[in-house]
C-alpha cells in the first residue's frame, strides 16, 4: 500500500506497513478579518493504492493517550471524488470526534480516496452542472458571473420565472467545500426540474449557486486560495483579493432576492442537531415582514424537531446574509446545517423539504419582493416596530432565545461526552 501525497490534503501521513498515522493540514488564513483557519481544517483526505483484500489500520488524529468513548464517527471512501460511500465498520472517536481509529479493506479498485468527510471533486461537480443545464435548457441556464481567485468560472443556474414574477429566491452552497453541502443543492435541483415545482418556478426567479467557493473545492480547503472563509469574513468591495465575494454581490446588487436559504453540514459534531440559523427580528423592516419571517421561523424549527441556533452569530455584520438583511431587508436563512450522522438519503431530503415548506410558504401567502424589500427594490418602509421600545423588546426576546439555545447545545454536548463514562448501580 502506498500513499499518493501529492493527491492528499493532511499534515502527515506515515505508513509502517500495517498502519496509516495521518494529522490534519492546518491551513493558511488571509491576515485581516475572522477566517478561523484552525475551526475549518478539521478534515483529511488520503489518496491511496493497495493490493485488494489487504486490511489497512488507520489512526487519524490520534494522541498517545488515546480512549475511545464512541464508535460511530464517519469515513468514507470513493474511487472518482464524486460518487462516496460510507465506511461499513466501527470508527472509534472521542468526544471532539476528530480523533479516528479503524480498520478498513482495500476494494479492488485503484486508487482510493479515504476522508472523514465527503469532499467532492471540483471536475466532477462542474460536468455534473453543464450536464443538468443542457438537459434541462427549457426551464434554466447556467451562467458565469465572474472568476475566482484562481481563474475558476463562478457557476450559477438561472430558472427565470415562466409567468408573472413575484420575486427572486437565492439558493447557495459550497461556501466550506470539506462541508459536503452540495448534497442540499444537487437534491434541490433535481426539484426544480421537476414537475413538482412548477407553480414554484410559474412566479420566482431562482438562482442556485451550488459552489460558491471554486477553488476551495480545487484545491481541497474550506477558504479561498488566499485563506479567506466566505461566511465569516465576505469581502463584497474586494475584487482584488476576494472575487468569490465581490461578483456575487455585484449580481446581487442588480438581482437582489427576497428570500435567501444557504446549506452547510456538520461531519464530525454528532453531538448537534440539524438547525438553522435565526436572525434577531430586529434586523427586519416593518411589522408586515417581521410577521413573515416569524411565521417562516416556526416552520424551521418545526422541521428542525424544535432545535436552532439563535445569537450573535446569526448576525454576524460580516456575513453575506446580514449585509443582504440590512441592504434589501431580504429574509435571510444562512448557515442551515445538515448533519450526515443522520445518513446521506435524510440530509437530502431534509434540505428539499426546508426548501419546499419555505417556499410554499411564499406562494401560498402570494409574497413579492414589494412587499419584503425596502426601496428602490420593493416598497417596504420602517415603521413604529423599529422604534427603539420595539427593538429593546424584541431584544430581550432574543436574550432569552439566545439563552435557551445555548442551554440546550450545552447541554447536548456535555451529555455525549460524559455519559459513556457514568456508571448506575442499583
Amino acid at each position: 500500500m502506498t500513499i499518493d501525497r501529492a493527491g492528499s490534503v493532511c499534515a502527515s501521513a506515515r505508513y509502517d506497513g500495517t498502519t496509516i498515522s495521518v494529522d490534519n493540514k492546518l491551513h493558511a488564513s488571509y491576515p485581516h478579518g475572522v477566517n478561523k483557519p484552525a475551526e475549518y481544517s478539521w478534515f483529511y483526505l488520503l489518496r491511496l493504492r493497495g493490493k485488494p483484500g489487504e486490511k489497512i489500520r488507520v489512526r487519524a488524529n490520534v494522541p498517545v493517550a488515546f480512549t475511545p468513548t464512541r464508535n460511530n464517527s464517519l469515513v468514507f471512501c470513493s474511487t472518482d471524488g464524486w460518487r462516496w460511500r460510507q465506511h461499513p465498520g466501527p470508527v472509534h472517536t472521542d468526544a471532539s470526534g476528530l480523533a479516528q481509529q479503524y480498520t478498513f479493506t482495500f476494494p479492488h479498485t485503484n486508487p482510493l480516496l479515504l476522508a472523514n468527510t465527503m469532499f467532492f471533486d471540483y471536475q466532477a461537480a462542474v460536468r455534473h452542472l453543464i450536464d443538468y443545464a443542457r438537459q434541462h435548457d427549457d426551464r434554466c441556464r447556467l451562467i458565469t458571473i465572474g472568476e475566482s481567485l484562481h481563474a475558476h468560472p463562478l457557476y450559477l443556474l438561472q430558472f427565470p420565472a415562466a409567468g408573472r414574477v413575484r420575486g427572486r429566491i437565492l439558493l447557495t452552497t459550497g461556501c466550506h467545500p470539506a462541508e459536503p453541502d452540495l448534497l442540499a443543492s444537487m437534491d434541490i435541483l433535481e426539484y426544480l426540474a421537476s414537475p413538482q415545482s412548477a407553480a414554484l418556478r410559474r412566479h420566482y426567479h431562482i438562482d442556485v449557486m451550488p459552489m460558491q467557493n471554486p477553488d476551495g473545492y480545487a484545491e481541497k480547503s474550506c477558504l479561498t486560495a488566499n485563506g479567506i472563509n466566505l461566511y465569516w469574513n465576505f469581502r463584497k468591495d474586494d475584487r482584488q483579493d476576494c472575487p468569490e465575494a465581490y461578483f456575487l454581490w455585484q449580481y446581487l446588487l442588480q438581482h437582489p432576492p427576497l428570500l435567501y436559504l444557504d446549506f452547510h453540514a456538520y461531519v464530525h459534531q454528532y453531538h448537534r442537531h440539524p438547525q438553522p440559523y435565526l436572525q434577531p427580528l430586529t434586523e427586519y423592516r416593518s411589522r408586515t415582514v417581521k410577521q413573515l419571517v416569524r411565521t417562516l421561523d416556526r416552520q424551521l424549527v418545526k422541521l428542525s424537531q424544535g432545535n436552532f441556533h439563535y445569537g450573535s452569530l446569526t448576525a454576524w455584520p460580516d456575513a453575506l446574509s446580514t449585509q443582504l438583511t440590512r441592504r434589501f431587508n431580504t429574509i435571510a436563512y444562512t448557515k442551515y446545517h445538515l448533519n450526515l450522522h443522520e445518513g446521506v438519503p435524510r440530509s437530502r431530503q431534509r434540505a428539499r423539504d426546508i426548501f419546499r415548506t419555505l417556499t410554499a410558504s411564499l406562494l401560498d401567502g402570494r409574497i413579492t419582493a414589494a412587499k419584503v424589500l425596502v426601496p428602490p427594490a420593493g416598497t417596504v418602509l420602517p415603521d413604529k416596530t423599529d422604534t427603539p421600545a420595539a427593538r429593546r423588546r424584541y431584544q430581550a426576546q432574543h436574550l432569552y432565545r439566545t439563552s435557551v439555545s445555548l442551554s440546550r447545545a450545552y447541554a447536548r454536548y456535555y451529555w455525549h461526552k460524559y455519559a459513556p463514562m457514568l456508571t448506575f448501580f442499583p
